[in-house]
């Protein structure tokens, strides 16, 4: 008997692991981490001023990524970020691997022009 279940994207992880497990009969354990032993320096709550220093065609590209949910040209476009603000990059390329397009769209949006 075969069995199949269809995921659309954009997909959290447990969605992937809850496929898993229903068709391999697996069971997970999950660890709780402690957050001081992440790598990451720290998230910060994201507002258009922290794209300030962005060109305003940069904006309208990360905009557009955004809207077309493309995680790689999003990706790109982080990686053009001066390197000085780690963690306005780190941010950004969590929020991409998360898929959580829409907040990029929020951010970008206040400041695109139609050009």
């Amino acid at each position: 008997m075969v069995f199949c279940t269809f995921l659309l994207k954009p997909f959290a992880e447990h969605t992937i692991f809850d496929a898993l497990a229903i068709h391999l009969g697996v069971k997970y354990i999950f660890a709780l981490t402690n957050s001081s032993n992440c790598d990451v320096i720290g998230e910060i709550p994201l507002i258009s001023a922290h794209l300030n220093d962005m060109s305003q065609k940069w904006i309208n590209k990360l905009y557009k990524a955004a809207l077309d949910a493309h995680t790689y040209f999003v990706i790109k476009l982080i990686e053009e970020i001066t390197k000085r603000e780690t963690r306005l990059i780190q941010t950004l390329i969590k929020i991409a691997h998360q898929f959580e397009f829409e907040q990029l769209v929020y951010l970008a949006k206040p400041r695109i022009s139609n050009d």
